[in-house]
C-alpha cells in the first residue's frame, strides 16, 4: 500500500445529529492541525516462572491525536460544543448572517457534548473515518510574545 504524503492530508468533520451516528464529513477546519494514530490497549501475557511475557492480547482499539494550531472564532464553537455541550447559535440583533454563540461551561454535572464524524486521508492513497468523535481534553492556549 502507498504511503500518502503528509502535505496532501486533509481533515473534515460533519456535525452528528445523533451521536455515533456516521454522517458526511463536509467541513475542512482550516485553522486546526489534526495529528491522529490508532491507541491499541494490551494485555501482555506470561507465564508464571518467566522472564518475559509469552503473547499479548489486544482488548480494544481507539483512534487519539492532538490537535494544535491557530484559535479563531469561526473554529471555535466546534471545540466548545464538544467539551461544554451542544451550543445553538442564536441570531445576532437584526442581522440574518451575525450569529451569537453563547456557552456556559459546566461547573457540575454531565453534559450532551456535539460529536462529529472525522474523515482524513488523500483521495489519490487511502483515507480513515472516525465517528462519534469528541474534543475531550483542554491544556490551555498560549500566546507567542511576538504576535
Amino acid at each position: 500500500m502507498a504511503n500518502r504524503a503528509t502535505i496532501n492530508v486533509k481533515t473534515q468533520v460533519g456535525v452528528e445529529s445523533i451521536a455515533g451516528t456516521a454522517v458526511a464529513a463536509n467541513k475542512v477546519l482550516q485553522a486546526f492541525d489534526f495529528k491522529t494514530g490508532i491507541k491499541p490497549a494490551i494485555t501482555m501475557i506470561a507465564a508464571s516462572g518467566r522472564k518475559y511475557p509469552a503473547s499479548q492480547e489486544e482488548n480494544k482499539e481507539w483512534m487519539a491525536g492532538t490537535l494544535t494550531g491557530s484559535m479563531d472564532f469561526n473554529h471555535l464553537p466546534y471545540l466548545l460544543s464538544s467539551a461544554w455541550g451542544i451550543i445553538t447559535p442564536a441570531a445576532h440583533g437584526a442581522s440574518t448572517t451575525a450569529k451569537d454563540w453563547i456557552g456556559t461551561p459546566p461547573v457540575t454535572g454531565s453534559v450532551t457534548p456535539q460529536t462529529y464524524t472525522f474523515e482524513q486521508g488523500e483521495t489519490a492513497t487511502r483515507g480513515l473515518r472516525v465517528h462519534q468523535g469528541r474534543h475531550q481534553r483542554h491544556r490551555g492556549y498560549h500566546r507567542a510574545a511576538n504576535q
